[in-house]
């Protein structure tokens, strides 16, 4: 991850893996977290990543790695931006899925619960390895004319 310094008067703008810190000119370079004021409005490629998410309807699902072809970045940064959503969001990230159409392991356990249950709740099957057949519940993005 690279960092980035913007100098603007009297602020120094922070950009540390897409998000984005404004901090006094003189503030010193290992802040602690309380000082930090965090912008709330999402970088230009989160924006794209949940516009792209916004598209995939209830009862289907698609991967990290689609999405992330799609705006044109890795599956990784499709999950750092579903990780920074606030609370709350429009955005349906339990319609995001593995390649190996399965939840991808979080550290807490009840994201993964969570996540299930929203997907059973649309009328996604898991099959008995906790797999989500992609063949029928997958949403290749092509599929909206029709």
């Amino acid at each position: 991850m690279s960092l980035f310094k913007k100098i603007y008067p009297n602020t120094a703008i922070w950009t540390f893996s897409e998000h984005h810190f404004i901090l006094p000119k003189s503030f010193n370079i290992h802040p602690q977290p309380k000082e930090l004021i965090m912008s709330n409005t999402p970088s230009p490629l989160y924006q794209r990543i949940y516009a792209q998410i916004r598209q995939v309807p209830p009862g289907r699902v698609t991967s990290y790695g689609r999405i992330g072809k799609i705006v044109g970045c890795t599956a990784r940064s499709v999950g750092f931006a579903l990780a920074a959503l606030p609370v709350g969001s429009d955005v349906p990230w339990q319609r995001i899925i593995n390649a190996q159409g399965k939840i991808s392991p979080r550290t807490d356990s009840e994201g993964n619960v969570l996540q299930r249950d929203l997907l059973e709740a649309e009328g996604v099957g898991f099959d008995r390895r906790q797999r989500i057949n992609i063949s029928k519940y997958g949403w290749d993005f092509q599929d909206e004319g029709m």
